[in-house]
Parts: C-alpha cells; structure tokens; sequence
C-alpha cells in the first residue's frame, strides 16, 4: 500500500511525510496528505479503485422497514456481549502549521483510560479516526445541507469509540470509561482553540451514528438545526410519547 501511494503522490505531486512507516503512526501529516488526496478533483485512481470499483453492499432501498435495515449492522455483532459507542469532533490544524500532533494526543488519550479496563470480562475496545474533508461538506451544502453542517473551512476527524464486553455488571464502569474517553477529547479540542492550535470558532457537532445516549446531540447543533429539531419533535410528537417515555437525545 504504501509503495502505491508513494508512486500516486511522486506522479501527481509528492506530499512529504515525517512521522515514518504508514503502518506505525498516527500522525497529523499522514491525515493531511490523505484529506489531500480526497480534495482533488480526480482522486488518484490506483488508490481509490478499490473502494469506486465495490459498489453498494448492502440493500438501503425505501421499500425495507428501519429495524431490517439496521440488522444489517449485526454480522460484526458477538452474541451476548454489551456494546456502546461514543463520539467526538476534532477540527484538524491547517498543515504545517503547529507542533502539536493532534491525533497522537488523542490517541494516548484512549490509551490511557482504556487500559484502566483492561481487565474487564471479555472487554474489546477500539477507537475509528473518520477523516471528514472541506468538500465533503461543500458538497452536503450544494446538496442542500444537513444537520451536522460542518465547515467548508476546515477539515475533520470523526472520533468512533467502540467497546463490548460480556457482563451488564460492568455497564457502569464501562460507560464511566467512554465518557471519559469523549470528554477527555473535548478537553483536548477547547484546549487547542483557546491556544490557536485549531480554529477557535470551528463548529464541532456530534455524528449522530456514533453518538452515546449520554451525549447531547441536539445542544452541539446550530441554532436554526436545533429549532429545526423541535419543530419536527412538536409536530410528529405532540403528545409527548417518545419524549417521555424513551432514552437518548432530546431536542
């Protein structure tokens, strides 16, 4: 892999990296070289084949009812194990432009609340870094928009924290860990704005796929998404009933 996109990068204009072996390290340079290769106009064909050339895997056709369609998720799913997934967003620093390794900090982060749980039943943990570029988000815009409506500005990772274990006993640990690993990033991301490591005023919703029922979802919208929310929750809901009597986000 790596020799492919060395070749890619010397053809179409090399993007110098510092931080070693692609396999090793996760390094600020390697993210932006990347976000770099989705911004062109024509991604390079021999890194990207792979994945124009799969096509749809599964079938999200209007005619499925919701809950088949999220079965779906369930082939990585291990027989009765807990699962929760949390999220944060991190506005990436401009290349070059800091010292600081955003993703490594990050990273030693996770490291260092999850190995407090190490020892939990059957415990297996992950954390996912979704690259999420200016034009991705300038094209949800020439689309119309969404709820999320990131910066067209600034380029973003989508953190996806993962953990599964065997036990309901250990829920609350479990989740006392993921919400430090989530707060803790946030930590990291005010830190850097208020030092100009990223940009102060860049907006950082939450992925609502990848959300804990924890988090407030509805609170890091815009303010017209958030009136947007409520509108819809009065008008489909006006009795109330999935307000009162479900978990999760409220708007």
């Amino acid at each position: 892999v790596e020799a492919i996109v060395r070749e890619e990068m010397n053809r179409a204009g090399a993007i110098e990296l510092t931080n070693g072996c692609f396999c090793c390290a996760i390094g600020d340079d390697l993210t932006t070289a990347l976000i770099g290769l989705i911004e062109r106009p024509e991604p390079p064909e021999a890194i990207f084949k792979n994945f124009t050339d799969a096509g749809p895997t599964i079938n999200t056709s209007k005619r499925r009812s919701y809950a088949d369609l999220v079965k779906t998720n369930n082939w990585a799913i291990i027989r009765g194990s807990v699962y929760m997934i949390g999220t944060e967003t991190i506005p990436l620093p401009p290349p070059a432009a800091t010292d600081v390794n955003v993703l490594e900090e990050v990273h030693a982060h996770w490291r260092n609340v999850t190995d407090d749980v190490q020892w939990v039943g059957g415990i297996t943990a992950s954390i996912g870094y979704q690259p999420f570029s200016r034009a991705m988000a300038r094209v949800a815009r020439e689309k119309g928009g969404d709820l999320l409506d990131l910066d067209d500005d600034v380029d973003y990772i989508v953190l996806e924290v993962n953990s599964c274990f065997f036990y309901q006993k250990d829920y609350g640990r479990m989740a006392r860990a993921l919400r430090d690993v989530y707060e803790g990033a946030r930590e990291l991301v005010e830190a850097w704005m208020d030092e100009g490591v990223v940009d102060a005023g860049a907006h950082t919703p939450l992925f609502a796929n990848d959300a804990f029922h924890e988090q407030d979802l509805f609170a890091r919208m815009r303010p017209e998404h958030q009136a947007l929310a409520r509108s819809v929750a009065d008008d489909l809901d006006p009795e109330g009933l999935f307000r009162d009597r479900t978990g999760g986000w409220k708007p």
